[in-house]
């Protein structure tokens, strides 16, 4: 199931996936102008979030991506 959010300029696009083990998996793409996108995926990381997230009970993956093809887009997967 793939749920698209346009918010402005941004378009936000959640892939949502069921596996067996009854895990929910998002897959997030932050669109951004320039490189926008990609420095708040490092800011996320730097100030600790990213970490204090992967922490929490049930968290099973939290990680970005950059898309080769994409250099304005940071894709998020979190489970």
């Amino acid at each position: 199931m793939s749920i698209i959010i346009h918010a402005g300029k941004k378009k936000h696009e959640f892939n949502v996936m069921y596996n067996t083990h009854m895990s929910l998996t998002v897959n997030i793409y932050y669109t951004g102008e320039g490189n926008n996108a990609k420095k708040f995926a490092e800011e996320m990381v730097s100030s600790g979030i990213v970490n204090r997230v992967r922490a929490e009970e049930g968290n099973e993956r939290y990680e970005y991506f950059f898309p080769m093809d994409e250099p304005q887009t940071v894709m998020l997967i979190d489970r």
